[in-house]
């Protein structure tokens, strides 16, 4: 690998780690990611970089912190879905203009009807 390149691989970790610190305190950055906070504010100030392994927890964490679905901004209203079952309340408030933001049902054979009748949408909650 050219050093050109691992500058470049090191420019996107870092600049991954900016977007995840701006969601999450470097404590709680540290802890998901099982390194010391001094860990994450050295990397932050350039004095190292996170190994492959790190750098991979970086963009896992990242993606968790970002919405797993992107409500429309044509939607009157924004709901959870609590018992969800496998939908039934959520479609009729979708139909009246309503957006969800989150599900939670505990029932697995529920939760895997429910990401039938809804595949791009956001992940249950629960069980």
């Amino acid at each position: 690998m050219t050093n050109a390149k691992l500058k470049a691989d090191d420019a996107t970790i870092l600049k991954k780690l900016r977007a995840l610190r701006s969601k999450q305190s470097q404590q709680t950055v540290a802890r998901a990611l099982g390194v010391a906070s001094r860990t994450v504010r050295r990397w932050e100030h350039g004095d190292s970089i996170p190994r492959p392994h790190q750098a991979s927890g970086i963009q896992n964490q990242l993606e968790l912190t970002q919405p797993l679905i992107e409500v429309a901004t044509d939607t009157r209203f924004t709901f959870i879905d609590l018992f969800a079952g496998i939908g039934g309340i959520r479609q009729s408030f979708e139909n009246i203009g309503g957006g969800c933001v989150f599900t939670s049902e505990w029932d697995s054979y529920a939760q895997k009807t429910y990401q039938l009748n809804f595949p791009k949408t956001h992940e249950v909650a629960g069980g």
